[in-house]
């Protein structure tokens, strides 16, 4: 017969989980409705277009699902990602960036009003620009971002609009 061999005594390390290098995102919505869909962060992937017909072109928005409000999840920024907020898988904010944002934060976020930004719209081009452009700023999205949590947080700031 021949011997076995002794079990080697060191124990196997796992490897830890990366630490997440950015802060934790919580959300609240500036006038809440619950009536509609639920917010979620949303980190951008690609986009890509696709002409259909002549006058038709579809664009798909490829993106990762971060998190759904309230959040209270840490998020990577190392890369300078894009980040918005989607409701019912249809693009509620204009991309933005979380650079140089540490510790916790929380974003308010007032969704795109579809209606009233396209009345907006349609009375500018028609230049009835007294009614038109406020429509069109009361309708646009906006993203807040203050230090802290949703019960004790600074004062907001509105966060730029990302550059590709």
């Amino acid at each position: 017969m021949s011997p076995v061999p002794a079990a080697d005594p060191t124990p196997v390390v796992e490897p830890a989980p990366p630490q997440p290098t950015g802060p934790v995102v919580h959300v609240i919505e500036h006038k809440p409705d619950a009536s509609r869909g639920v917010l979620k962060l949303v980190r951008h992937h690609s986009t890509s277009t696709q002409a259909v017909t002549a006058n038709a072109v579809l664009i798909t928005q490829l993106y990762d699902e971060i998190c759904s409000m309230p959040c209270g999840v840490p998020v990577d920024v190392s890369e300078r990602p894009v980040f918005y907020f989607v409701r019912d898988g249809n693009p509620v904010t204009r991309g933005f960036r979380l650079t140089g944002e540490t510790g916790e934060i929380t974003l308010r976020v007032k969704p795109l009003k579809q209606g009233l930004y396209m009345a907006g719209l349609y009375l500018t081009v028609t230049l009835i620009l007294p009614v038109g452009i406020p429509m069109l700023v009361a309708g646009a999205p906006k993203v807040w971002v203050a230090d802290g949590n949703p019960e004790n947080h600074g004062d907001f700031y509105k966060l730029p609009k990302a550059k590709f």
